[in-house]
Order: C-alpha cells, then sequence, then structure tokens
C-alpha cells in the first residue's frame, strides 16, 4: 500500500523519541549500577530516593485535595506519571524529545526552502512547493546513511572475494535507503544534498545533546546536595584508614 507523508512522520518522531528515552533510560541505570557498588554513593542515592518519594506523595496528595489534573509524560492532560526515579529516564523526556524534534523539523523545513529557492539548487518552481515532502525525504536518506555507509564497505569487501559481483549485490541496502538520497541529488544536487544530510544531522546531535546534558544535572544535584568535603575530615579518614592497616 502506498505511505502516507503524515503516517510516515508520525513515525518517525515516535522512533526518534524512542531511541533517545532508550538511551537516557540505560545511561541512567548504568550509573545507578555503578553508584550501588559504593557505600557512600549507596547513600546518596537513598537520600535522593526519599527526597523524590516524599515529593511524590505530596504532589498526589495536592492534586487529590485541589482535584488537580496534572499532565503525564505525554503532555496530555490526565495521562498517568510515571513516578521520577534515577534509575530511569526524567518522566518528562518524551514530552521534551518531541519539542526538539519538532523544532528540528521546523529548522530542517526552512533549510529546505533556502536549498529549493538557491539558484544553486537549480530547482524548479514545482520542487518549490514540496517543502514538507522533501523534508521528510531529507529525514529518511539521513536515517539511512549509516546503513548505506555499511553496507557499501561491504559489498567493496565482498565484491574482492568468492562470487564476485554477485557478493557485492548481497550488500545492496534496498530502495528504502537509496531512493530518498537519489531523490535529495535529483532535486538539490549530489553536492548540496550532502552538505543538507550532514547540517541536520549535525543539529539534531546536538539537540540530543542538551536533552541528555539535561539528564546528567539530576546526578549532579544529587552530588551537590551531598554538600562540601571537608578536607580536613577527608585527611583524617585517610589517616585512619592508615593506621588500621599498619595494624594488622
Amino acid at each position: 500500500g502506498v505511505v502516507r507523508p503524515a503516517a510516515l512522520d508520525t513515525a518517525l518522531r515516535a522512533a526518534l523519541q524512542a531511541l533517545v528515552v532508550s538511551v537516557a533510560d540505560r545511561a541512567a541505570e548504568q550509573v545507578t549500577r555503578t553508584w550501588r557498588v559504593d557505600p557512600a554513593a549507596t547513600a546518596l542515592l537513598a537520600a535522593a530516593e526519599a527526597s523524590t518519594t516524599r515529593g511524590e506523595y505530596a504532589r498526589r496528595e495536592f492534586e487529590s485535595a485541589f482535584g488537580t489534573d496534572a499532565p503525564g509524560a505525554s503532555g496530555e492532560p490526565g495521562a498517568p506519571v510515571r513516578p521520577p526515579s534515577l534509575d530511569r529516564s526524567s518522566p518528562d523526556l518524551p514530552l521534551r524529545v518531541t519539542r526538539a524534534v519538532s523544532a528540528w523539523q521546523d529548522h530542517l523545513m526552512r533549510l529546505i526552502q533556502g536549498e529549493t529557492t538557491s539558484n544553486r539548487a537549480g530547482t524548479t518552481s514545482r520542487a518549490s512547493e514540496r517543502f514538507g515532502p522533501l523534508s521528510l525525504v531529507t529525514l529518511v536518506a539521513m536515517l539511512g546513511e549509516p546503513a548505506l555507509a555499511t553496507s557499501t564497505k561491504s559489498a567493496s569487501a565482498r565484491a574482492g572475494g568468492p562470487g564476485g559481483t554477485a557478493a557485492a549485490e548481497a550488500g545492496d541496502p534496498g530502495e528504502i535507503v537509496t531512493v530518498p538520497r537519489e531523490l535529495l541529488v535529483s532535486a538539490f544536487g549530489a553536492v548540496a544534498a550532502s552538505e543538507l544530510t550532514s547540517q541536520v544531522r549535525r543539529d539534531l546531535t546536538e539537540r540530543v545533546r542538551l536533552l541528555l546534558d539535561e539528564e546528567l544535572l539530576r546526578f549532579l544535584e544529587v552530588l551537590d546536595d551531598a554538600g562540601q568535603v571537608d578536607p580536613v575530615a577527608a585527611v583524617r579518614l585517610y589517616q585512619a584508614e592508615y593506621s588500621l592497616e599498619a595494624v594488622r
């Protein structure tokens, strides 16, 4: 069947959101697992979790008393709120990712419009009326470039081995990867298409990096809440440890 642009755009947005949230979840889980090995870090986590539990209880009591319908992680009123936990990403991360991807797609649309109206792009007025579809094609081409690069290297390696051309064809990435790239090249030219995909990839990477930096702040706040380390106490602990080792 024919894939509608709106449906494909929604699916790609959901996939990007799920990817970023999954990466943040794995990172949070890894950090907390590492911290729980150390007794001091375990105590910090326990204190942070107790504070979070108290805050969550207070929020629910407030909503119960005043009938406040707080938005959930999805941003929809009445949606269930996932309790905060350092073992996972922030409950509002999916909403923030959605906003970041939307802003990135707006930026992509402006880039497409600039390329379409540029003299060096060599496009027609008919192409200038398809900013939305062209931005979607750019997105698919950008996401498919790693697969295209991998398959190209694989095909080159296989071409020199047994089977020759047949082995090289086995590395064909398929139309879902090659066709969007070809459409961009036909619309803007090879150089402009390459520059466009590189630019939008850098922009998306920067926006995701900022989101993950915000996730990192949760752990820095736990360390800040512990207060400054007393240098005198640290020296005394070291001396005590040295004395115990000497006695042993």
